[in-house]
């Protein structure tokens, strides 16, 4: 995963466990910050780059500040202890734009791909 990619992925799972904190839904949380829902599903998939003033209202929203909000504890510590976590929403993040039968596809890949390892 290039850099850039990774600090969006970082950042948008960071807005999204505060967003669930606050009990939003996207579909709330973006009329809140008067965004659309799917913009809002694409900043928290770490796919959308939100301008200066939607990152202010992601902030001021979510009751955290701009740095907590942009650092998302994104530094060498956090990457190597978190390391298992990551790849998992990688893998995560990389399915979640396939529909229900081809997530369960996938998941038959994955179990077919873990015998040969054992």
């Amino acid at each position: 995963m290039k850099k850039k990619n990774a600090i969006l992925f970082v950042f948008g799972k960071k807005v999204k466990e505060e967003r669930q904190k606050l009990g939003y839904t996207q579909e709330e949380f973006s009329e809140k910050i008067d965004i659309g829902t799917e913009f809002m599903s694409r900043i928290e998939r770490g796919i959308g780059v939100p301008s200066f003033e939607t990152l202010i209202k992601l902030s001021k929203t979510l009751n955290i500040s701009l740095d907590e909000l942009i650092n998302a504890d994104f530094d060498e510590k956090s990457k190597s202890t978190n390391k298992k976590d990551d790849l998992a929403n990688q893998i995560q993040h990389l399915i979640s734009d396939l529909n229900d039968k081809q997530k369960k596809h996938i998941i038959n890949i994955i179990k077919e791909a873990k015998k040969l390892f054992k």
